[in-house]
């Protein structure tokens, strides 16, 4: 059977994906809206550029030598490392050989306060391997071994990470320098835990 030229499977369809007679009267009042799914997509990115302002590139890094994050990753002079990170990253992370070869990536400035879950989810698709995100954060570190002005943030305020670790662990990586002492302090909390505006962050592509 059709209603006009409108098959009545079709409407009795829409009816059900509107949440039935009610949904339909919801509808006719004017208590809501259909929205398509280009019009989904399209509010996520509008989400995420509301959060992120772009904010420069960190530039191409190819490994000179064979990194070993065990090795690496110890505090020193110049550099302090959590036992929380070592746990949950370090201990995920292998060796990578030299050669390996990262690509320019863009950076960004937190636009307003904002939760690691809410980096994640307005950024899906940022999130670094433990193995990546060590080799790469050496690289970067050993740059700026002092303090000095460059890619990361310098001024006590967080350089902010995603990161993949142990057991599947998503948790998000502060990576900040420490003027007083002159050092770099890299640790992992929570993704419920809020960052404030101006804070950076890096997605891993």
């Amino acid at each position: 059977m059709k209603y006009g030229k409108v098959p009545l499977g079709k409407i009795e369809a829409a009816i059900n994906k509107l949440g039935g007679e009610k949904g339909l009267d919801r509808l006719l009042a004017g208590k809501s809206k259909v929205v398509t799914a280009d019009n989904v997509v399209n509010t996520a990115k509008t989400s995420r550029l509301r959060l992120l302002i772009r904010d420069g590139d960190h530039s191409a890094v190819t490994l000179n030598e064979r990194h070993n994050p065990g090795l690496f990753y110890r505090d020193r002079a110049g550099l302090y490392v959590s036992s929380n990170f070592l746990g949950k990253i370090v201990s995920a992370a292998v060796p990578t050989e030299a050669g390996k070869k990262f690509k320019k990536i863009s950076r960004f400035r937190l636009a307003a306060d904002a939760t690691g879950e809410q980096l994640r989810s307005g950024c899906p698709d940022s999130v670094w391997n433990a193995t990546d995100f060590c080799a790469w954060l050496a690289a970067k570190l050993t740059n700026q071994s002092n303090g000095e002005e460059g890619e990361f943030l310098a001024t006590g305020w967080a350089n902010l990470f995603l990161v993949e670790g142990i057991n599947s662990e998503v948790v998000l990586v502060r990576v900040h320098w420490y003027s007083g002492v002159r050092r770099w302090s890299v640790d992992t909390w929570r993704l419920d835990d809020t960052w404030g505006a101006g804070r950076r962050f890096t997605s891993c592509n």
